[in-house]
């Protein structure tokens, strides 16, 4: 976040591991994948016992920097003994901000770990594919409170994977489910009407 329209171009991290961080910030992550990056993968990978999130994308409010950032994909990545509020989270800076800050394009593909992932907006284009999950927040960046405006994302797909638990933002434009099997599917009020 220190460089105005600077990006990070086709990183991959290949059949790696990020194990044993149990006293780092709670806050941290062990993936941080923020202010202009194109083209991220990180596949064939584990992250284990971490005391903050497994990966963490989104660019710093710098209103003054042209942050975009966007096509991050994780292929087949475990995530266990996850300390943090999320094994993955993408978010993306307000609307009122797209001109300079931005977060588009998030892939997550066979991805297993109980502990959530959290998407909210306004990220644009959100697809997962296969793989297991405790809990997929689609506009929230929690497990509890009202659908806001402001976190709804745009343009998600989700398909032939399993969860125990799928919570929707009812004023995300365009989420669809294709094959999902998940114990609850909660879709929670529209922003609109709040």
């Amino acid at each position: 976040d220190l460089v105005s329209g600077g990006i990070t171009k086709e990183t991959s991290f290949v059949e790696v591991v990020a194990r044993d961080a149990p006293r780092a910030a709670v806050d941290g992550n062990a993936f941080e994948i923020e202010d202009g990056v194109d083209g991220v993968l990180i596949q064939d990978a584990v992250v284990e016992n971490v005391a903050g999130n497994g990966v963490g994308m989104r660019n710093h409010d710098t209103a003054d920097h042209i942050n975009q950032s966007s096509d991050v994909e994780l292929r087949n990545v475990t995530f266990r003994k996850i300390g943090g509020a999320f094994a993955v989270f993408a978010s993306a800076r307000p609307a009122a901000e797209r001109a300079v800050n931005t977060y588009r394009r998030v892939r997550l593909i066979n991805v297993a770990t109980d502990a959530p992932v959290a998407f909210w907006g306004p990220l644009q284009g959100l697809e997962i594919d296969g793989g297991r999950y405790g809990a997929i927040y689609v506009g929230f960046n929690s497990a509890s409170g009202p659908a806001a405006a402001a976190h709804a994302v745009g343009d998600a797909t989700l398909g032939n994977l399993d969860a125990a638990t799928i919570r929707i933002n009812g004023g995300s434009e365009a989420v669809r489910l294709t094959g999902v099997r998940a114990g609850t599917v909660e879709h929670v009020g529209s922003p609109r009407d709040e």
